[in-house]
C-alpha cells in the first residue's frame, strides 16, 4: 500500500498525507499510554492485564508510529514530483506564451511599418527647411520661374505654392502660380528654353537637391501657349506606388485596336 502512495492524484496524494499525519499523531499518544502503563517495576502489577495492554499499546504504537512516519514520507514525495511538473509545466506554458507574444509584437510592428508606408504614400508631398533651403542656391543665377499646377489638384497647389514661396525668397520673378487644364501627369516636371542643359540647369539642381526628382524637357514653342524663354515648373500628381507587382499574364502579345469615332 506504501509503495502505491507514489502514484497517487494530487488530491489523493494530499487526503493520505493528512490520514498519515493523523496516524502518526494517534500512535504517538497509543505509544506514550503504553510507556506509561510499563513504567510501575512492582511484580503485582506486571500480573495484571493493564500491564499487558500497555505493551500491546507499545508495539502498536511503534508500528502506527512507522507506519505513519513511510506515509507522510511517501505522500510528501509524491506531492514534491507533483509540484515539480505543475512548475515545470507552467515555466513551458510562460515560455510559450512569451514567443506568442514576441511574435505577435514583431507582426504589430510589421503593420505599423506598413501602415505608416500607406499614410507616407497617402498623405501629401513633404515640404521641410531643408528643401526651401535648397532651392535658395538659384540666387542671382536663376532670374525669371514660371511655375503652374495641375488642375483639379489640390495638393499640387499647395506644393507649387510652396515652390513659388521658396523661389521668390530667392529673388526669382516668378509668373503663372496657376492652375492648367492642358498638362496632367505625375511628379515634378520642368520645361527649358531650348539650349539649356537638361541635368546641370541650376534650376534643375536645385530641385534635385530640394528632393523634387524633376524630369525636364525642352519648350516646343509652336504648340506652347505659355513663355518658352524662361523655365517653367509643372507640379503634377504625386506618383503613387504599386504595393503589388500589377499582373501581366505570360505570352502577352500586342492586339489590334479599331478607332471608336463613328466611321
Amino acid at each position: 500500500m506504501i509503495l502505491s502512495l507514489s502514484s497517487l492524484s494530487p488530491d489523493d496524494a494530499k487526503w493520505w498525507l493528512g490520514v498519515s499525519e493523523l496516524a502518526l499523531i494517534a500512535s504517538a499518544i497509543i505509544l506514550a499510554m503504553g510507556l506509561f502503563g510499563e513504567w510501575p517495576d512492582s511484580e503485582s502489577w506486571k500480573k495484571r492485564t493493564l500491564y499487558k495492554l500497555s505493551k500491546a499499546a507499545v508495539i502498536v504504537g511503534v508500528v502506527g508510529e512507522l507506519l505513519g512516519d513511510a506515509g507522510i514520507f511517501e505522500t510528501s514525495a509524491r506531492l514534491q514530483v507533483i509540484e515539480e511538473v505543475a512548475i515545470k509545466n507552467a515555466n513551458m506554458t510562460a515560455s510559450s506564451a512569451i514567443t506568442r507574444a514576441a511574435d505577435l509584437d514583431m507582426k504589430a510592428a510589421n503593420l505599423n511599418k506598413e501602415a505608416a508606408e500607406l499614410r507616407a504614400a497617402a498623405s501629401a508631398r513633404p515640404w521641410k527647411k531643408e528643401q526651401f533651403d535648397a532651392i535658395q542656391e538659384i540666387k542671382g543665377v536663376v532670374t525669371d520661374v514660371g511655375i503652374l499646377w495641375q488642375g483639379h489638384c489640390l495638393e499640387c497647389q499647395v506644393l507649387g505654392e510652396y515652390i513659388a514661396s521658396a523661389l521668390h525668397s530667392a529673388g526669382a520673378q516668378i509668373y503663372g502660380v496657376r492652375s492648367d487644364p492642358d498638362f496632367v501627369g505625375t511628379g515634378i516636371f520642368a520645361r527649358l528654353p531650348i539650349g539649356s542643359d537638361l541635368n546641370n540647369h541650376p534650376l534643375i539642381v536645385a530641385l534635385w537637391k530640394a528632393e523634387l526628382n524633376p524630369l525636364s524637357a525642352y519648350h516646343i514653342p509652336e504648340f506652347s501657349k505659355i513663355r518658352t524663354d524662361i523655365p517653367v515648373i509643372f507640379v503634377l500628381e504625386r506618383y503613387l506606388p504599386f504595393l503589388a507587382v500589377p499582373y501581366q499574364p505570360p505570352g502577352q502579345t500586342r492586339w489590334t485596336i479599331l478607332p471608336i469615332e463613328k466611321q
